[in-house]
């Protein structure tokens, strides 16, 4: 037997007597007594579900009273992920309200259940919201943790954190690139015409372009940046833009007149500095 063959052989028969003194270990299976509930948290669940924030571990969705204008009362619900198999009945989810961490007013809601409907995959976290009076200059936020129930055991941290905001304010602009670059194009607060994030945004600049212009509050309606108008122009198209800025500077001209004083940013990095139009 040459060298190559006896290192063969050796290495052979030590490998079997390794497997051999090992004892067998079984693969792991799903426990069907185990399943627990999380928030819509994957590249699936989000083009349904989207609000899970990967850097902060948590789910976050938001509610202004602007989206129902007519109504005093609302119920939202928060929607929630079975991990395990599908039953034939309901079964409640346990949550806490992580009170240090939340920002309440008194009867600023009511929860109403917490539930993987029968026969389903996705459930929801059901809330009921007075439009109190509060709400036109208050946030209220709400950190919620998703844990047992008498069905579910508790999930992983990463996947069981929601974190809740509504009031009965100008909501957000929608994220996307357009949406930015209209709403940078239309206020000079120092920043790019071309910056595609919200660094700079205000309510308040928010406000003036939505009184000036005429426009409607959902942004997604608007003209979008570098896409045609609904007049079929190019928003970058300078007369047009100038056009804005007549409308808009004008608004903002008459508001320090009446009040004595410009309108100033009250959020984003131009905070507490005078809302400017951007002219070409």
């Amino acid at each position: 037997m040459n060298r190559f063959n006896f290192l063969y052989a050796i290495c052979f028969l030590l490998s079997g007597l390794l497997c051999g003194g090992c004892s067998k270990v079984g693969i792991d299976t799903f426990d069907e007594t185990q399943a627990t509930v999380t928030v819509p948290w994957n590249s699936v669940d989000v083009r349904t579900y989207p609000g899970y924030n990967s850097l902060t571990k948590t789910f976050d969705q938001t509610y202004s009273f602007w989206s129902d204008p007519e109504e005093e009362t609302m119920v939202v619900n928060i929607p929630l992920k079975l991990v395990g198999d599908v039953r034939d009945y309901d079964r409640t989810v346990g949550y806490t309200i992580v009170r240090d961490s939340s920002r309440l007013l008194e009867g600023s809601y009511k929860g109403l259940n917490a539930v993987i409907p029968a026969g389903e995959r996705y459930g929801y976290l059901t809330l009921e919201l007075p439009k109190l009076v509060e709400l036109e200059d208050t946030t209220c936020m709400m950190e919620i943790v998703l844990g047992a129930s008498e069905y579910f055991v508790a999930g992983p941290p990463e996947y069981t954190r929601i974190k809740f905001s509504w009031d009965n304010q100008l909501p957000m602009l929608p994220s996307g690139s357009f949406y930015a670059r209209t709403y940078n194009f239309l206020i000079n607060a120092g920043q790019s015409m071309n910056l595609a994030n919200y660094n700079y945004y205000s309510r308040n600049a928010h406000k003036a372009i939505l009184a000036a212009l005429g426009w409607p509050w959902q942004a997604d309606q608007w003209p979008q940046y570098n896409r045609m108008d609904p007049d079929g122009y190019m928003f970058y198209n300078t007369a047009i833009t100038n056009a804005y800025y007549e409308l808009l500077q004008k608004y903002l001209d008459d508001y320090e007149q009446e009040h004595g004083t410009p309108l100033l940013h009250d959020g984003g990095l131009a905070i507490n500095q005078p809302v400017r139009a951007r002219k070409f």
